[in-house]
């Protein structure tokens, strides 16, 4: 079968790589980069902040300025959806750490006062400043927090100055975070939210040949480079050579790359199970780092046996996650919905029309990185 049709054959309407399956997909990205050598967790970490561009453009504009209060309504309904479950999964991740893997407080802690681990590890923000992160991927989720506070300024500036100004701006600013060397801060990924938001914007929906196209590039930038002399610059782990260094610019590369394939999911219908997905993509996301640190017990096992205990791992991931999202997870997230649709009716604003736009959790975790 060619290429185009079976990508077309996937993307039919009860599609298995809709929205909320291409999350998990970068989510689960994100686990094998932490279980492997293979670093490509950042890549989906850009990835996911595209995405959180695009979906935040949209609900802001096209949700949230229709209801009560639209700037309190939004960040509040962000809070909700993100910060209760990230405070369960770093409460059990400590726990986990502390008791079963035997770290001390001291070496959960690090040098951070206690005001400053426990506010962080509860409300997200000043998460990627910490010295020690025993919930290490929860880094991206403080520039997620970063990003919402902004995003609506951010949104009306893109509208004020144009979309090149715009992009040249966001590019300039991620440039000169990465040389000042300010990793955990919004601004480092100014330029990757900026695609998204320009994305929603222009309403860009990329063909399906294009995606297809960027898919295939994307994948063959990776492959070349595990088979070529320059391994290195995707090849990390305990043995990291010296090209490693290059990593930030590889998978800049291969995001930017695969950029119009991930706009296009956003345009996908999905499966019945799509949405769940996209909730299990931040659960996963989250929720990996304890399976990490258990695999990093049996690290000198051989390789088959490793790979059984990451199988393992994986399976008790998704099973624990499926707990979370059932019992506590989906529970937290239909009242934060019936929330926010209170106050869209309540909002002179409720009698004009609202766009459609394909069913999508755009929680994202972004999900983050090695």
């Amino acid at each position: 079968m060619r290429p185009q049709k079976l990508f077309s054959s996937l993307h039919g309407p009860a599609s298995l790589l809709g929205p909320g399956a291409f999350r998990l997909f970068l989510a689960l990205v994100v686990f094998v980069d932490h279980a492997s050598r293979l670093a490509l967790g950042p890549a989906a970490v850009k990835i996911f902040f595209c995405l959180s561009g695009f979906w935040i453009y949209r609900m802001w504009t096209e949700r949230y300025v229709r209801a009560v209060s639209p700037l309190f309504t939004y960040l509040a309904s962000r809070g909700w959806r993100l910060i209760p479950t990230f405070a369960l999964i770093a409460l059990f991740t400590v726990a986990f750490q502390h008791f079963l893997l035997g770290r001390s407080w001291v070496d959960l802690k690090g040098s951070a006062g206690w005001p400053q681990f426990v506010a962080s590890h509860l409300l997200i923000f000043g998460y990627g400043g910490l010295p020690v992160q025993p919930l290490m991927p929860a880094w991206s989720l403080d520039v997620e927090m970063q990003f919402y506070l902004v995003a609506p300024v951010l949104i009306a500036l893109a509208a004020r100055i144009g979309t090149p100004a715009f992009l040249a701006m966001a590019a300039a600013v991620s440039i000169g975070c990465a040389l000042w060397l300010a990793p955990h801060v919004s601004p480092t990924f100014a330029v990757f939210f900026a695609l998204g938001i320009v994305a929603a914007r222009q309403d860009w929906r990329p063909s399906s040949r294009l995606a297809t196209a960027a898919g295939i590039v994307a994948v063959g930038v990776v492959i070349g480079l595990v088979l070529s002399p320059w391994r290195g610059t995707i090849l990390g782990g305990i043995h990291r050579g010296p090209l490693f260094r290059y990593t930030e610019i590889v998978t800049t590369v291969v995001a930017l790359a695969a950029f119009p394939y991930a706009i296009f999911t956003t345009r996908q219908r999905g499966g019945s199970r799509d949405g769940v997905f996209a909730d299990f993509s931040y659960i996963v996301y989250l929720l990996h780092w304890t399976a990490i640190g258990w695999l990093g017990t049996v690290a000198g096992l051989p390789t088959f046996a490793r790979l059984g205990c990451f199988v393992l791992a994986l399976t008790a991931t998704f099973a624990a996650a499926w707990v979370i999202w059932r019992l506590y997870d989906k529970p937290l997230n239909r009242a934060r919905a019936r929330w926010v649709a209170a106050r869209l009716n309540r909002s002179p604003q409720a009698t004009q029309p609202e766009r459609k736009f394909p069913r999508q959790c755009p929680a994202a975790t972004s999900p983050p990185s090695p």
